[in-house]
């Protein structure tokens, strides 16, 4: 193994592999930042709470100049007996970690049931060599003295419209980015010889660019089987390597490690180019920038003193002779006598006498406190804007949806439905589901009647929650005036306003409770059953008792009615819950929408469950009319229509035990 620069600061290389720390400035590396999706870049605004990027708000002139560790690993697992803690030891830190390792258990699963895979052998044992080579990018910062916020930015801050700057730049911005890049060849191989597969792996670790050796007679056998696999992570491409990625043979390989190495040196923009391995993320009110363009430090921001901290009265009478007691018994001085009816302090003589006053003395918040206050509300206000975008985001994707799988022809609704592949989930351990299962669970009384509940929520929702939780950080609703206060933005934390203190709210698919009894915000109706597990049980011999909720804490129309009533969701609820059973339609909406079918069609047993299902459900279309009228039609279609399905014999997540697998996951 050769290292270049072992001189590097331990402390830098320790912090980039922190996970998120308190204070100022935190780091991040992990997959949070790793993702292919995400696009970091110095100057952009992100939000710990949501994990998301907002608008580039710092304009980076310049950045401090990176420095570099180099690690280059040459392996040979022919001469190891255990090969997954030789990984672990001297991989676990790369980025073909992963692909290294499927690789070496699939060949290691071949070889033990005798067969070889892609290298169709199965008397030889198989070989790896792996080559790893890798460029660390650090201490790339911006320099802050040289960066000026946007224009928007600015005008937002001038304005002091403070929630509209954290919405749009984020609550911290990305200040430092370390990146890496990684070149990964995987010599596999078979040899009936240890000691020939050794030297065969001396000989390549030892060429400079000369690979006559791969030429000789006893290295044929070997050089015949042997299968190379190239794996580039954040390189830059050019017009010089365009066909350098490319290896057919052994001196194809070394073009390609020439190439990686130019890209990983060379580049114009080499800075800029790499896998973004950590980044540095800064609170914006700890930049000097920010400080100056919303006049942080410039004003003084005055709050109520607690009452714990206010002297009381002793032996009926206030220790310092200048106070006045008010009539809660406080003692304070006569200025800071407060009148809750017109909501302003006392200014004669005379009003002091009446003893209708409360003491309400200000004090000033110290400088670190205002910046917390704004931090934190700057970050809530980030979750709390997206909490918002998911709904609506979600109650989009509904419509789209249910439109999409309704126009999906008859012929094809006992059709499985293939997962959305993402970079999150393995969509081969998904379950396996139909059409006609995503058609119960997303418009089980075929009426839209789900979309429908959902807006309901989302409206609500903003009324009940959204709404008086941002008026109580600017201060709306306090005092005399409707007008906000930039300054009370900063005065209070957003748990110290009763409205925002609703932590149930913040969570992932809740709606408003419109009790008055229990946590502000309960499960949504997209979670399926759980969103009103009360069943209202019918009479032996009658009707079901009708039972009327009461919504005490509801949003209200015009004429100070419920808009939403709580009888009407228990309704829906009620009817969808034979068609749901134990599916829950925000997991197949976010798996399997916009669906799109297999050639794979449910049969045996899973086709019995699925029609029993289906018959049992609460629908009016027209599949559902035709299977309660003819189930055994149905049974017939679906027979005539499947009659190739097992014939497949891809590697897929249905094979031939297709009734066996459905089985399992429609029961």
């Amino acid at each position: 193994m050769v290292k270049l620069n072992r001189n590097v600061l331990v402390a830098a290389v320790f912090a980039f592999y922190l996970q998120v720390t308190e204070g100022s400035p935190s780091t991040i590396s992990d997959d949070r930042v790793r993702s292919l999706d995400n696009t970091p870049v110095a100057g952009r605004g992100y939000s710990i709470g949501t994990n998301s990027f907002q608008s580039t708000c710092l304009m980076v002139e310049q950045t401090s100049t990176p420095s570099y560790n180099y690690d280059f690993t040459f392996t040979d697992f022919s001469e190891t007996n255990n090969r997954e803690a030789e990984m672990a030891e001297q991989f676990s830190g790369t980025l073909s970690y992963n692909k290294l390792k499927e690789k070496m258990d699939a060949l290691e699963d071949a070889s033990t049931n005798g067969a070889m895979g892609a290298l169709g052998k199965t008397r030889s044992e198989t070989r790896i060599i792996a080559s790893i080579m890798k460029i660390d990018r650090y201490y790339s910062s911006v320099k802050e003295e040289m960066s000026e916020l946007s224009p928007s930015a600015k005008i937002l801050l001038d304005k002091q419209d403070y929630i509209g700057f954290f919405k749009s730049c984020g609550p911290n911005y990305v200040r430092g980015i370390r990146r890496s890049q990684e070149l990964t060849i995987i010599y596999t191989f078979l040899s009936p010889s240890k000691d020939r597969a050794s030297e065969f792996a001396a000989e390549l670790k030892s060429e400079k660019g000369n690979t006559a050796f791969s030429k000789l007679s006893k290295f044929s056998g070997i050089v015949g089987s042997l299968d190379i696999d190239i794996l580039a992570y954040g390189l830059g491409l050019n017009q010089d390597g365009l066909g350098s990625l490319t290896s057919n043979t052994l001196s194809d390989v070394n073009d390609v490690k020439k190439f990686a190495f130019k890209s990983f040196t060379t580049s114009n923009e080499k800075d800029q180019i790499g896998m973004v391995y950590g980044m540095e993320i800064v609170p914006w009110v700890d930049n000097t920038a920010f400080q100056v363009a919303s006049k942080l430090l410039d004003e003084n921001v005055n709050i109520p003193l607690p009452y714990s901290l206010i002297p009381k009265i002793v032996n009926g009478t206030c220790v310092n002779i200048a106070f006045h007691a008010d009539r809660n018994d406080y003692c304070c001085e006569g200025t800071m006598l407060f009148d809750p009816a017109t909501s302003a302090y006392l200014t004669s003589a005379t009003a002091l006498a009446q003893n209708l006053r409360i003491c309400k003395p200000l004090r000033t918040l110290e400088k670190s406190v205002v910046k917390n206050n704004m931090s934190n509300n700057g970050e809530f206000v980030a979750r709390l804007d997206a909490v918002i975008r998911d709904k609506m985001n979600q109650l989009f994707t509904l419509e789209k949806c249910v439109n999409s799988v309704n126009s999906i022809p008859q012929k094809n609704e006992y059709n499985f439905l293939k997962s959305q592949v993402t970079a999150t989930y393995d969509s081969s351990i998904e379950g396996v589901f139909t059409v006609t299962q995503l058609k119960m669970a997303l418009d089980p009384l075929a009426d839209y009647g789900l979309i429908k509940q959902m807006g309901k929520e989302l409206d609500e929702y903003i009324e009940m929650y959204y709404r008086p939780c941002t008026a109580a950080l600017f201060g709306s609703t306090i005092g005399t005036s409707p007008d906000v206060d930039a300054q009370y933005f900063m005065a209070y934390g957003w748990l110290e306003h009763s409205a925002c203190a609703h932590l149930t709210c913040l969570a992932e698919n809740m709606r408003w409770n419109r009790d008055i009894v229990g946590n502000r915000c309960v499960p949504s109706v997209i979670v399926g059953s759980n969103s009103w597990p009360e069943v209202v049980p019918a009479i032996p011999g009658g009707a079901a008792p009708v039972v009327v909720y009461v919504d005490d804490n509801c949003s209200r129309d015009d004429s100070n009615v419920c808009k939403y009533l709580t009888n009407d969701l228990v309704s829906f609820v009620t009817a969808a819950k034979t068609c749901w059973g134990t599916i829950t339609p925000f997991y197949l909406m976010n798996h399997f929408c916009m669906p799109e079918i297999t050639r794979h069609v449910a049969t045996g047993a899973a086709l019995s469950t699925l029609t029993t299902a289906a018959v049992s459900c609460t629908l009016t279309t027209p599949t559902y009319r035709r299977l309660k009228e003819s189930p055994a039609g149905a049974n017939r279609y679906l027979r005539e229509s499947s009659t190739k399905v097992v014939q497949n014999k891809q590697s897929m997540w249905l094979t031939d035990n297709i009734e066996e697998v459905s089985n399992t996951f429609l029961e």
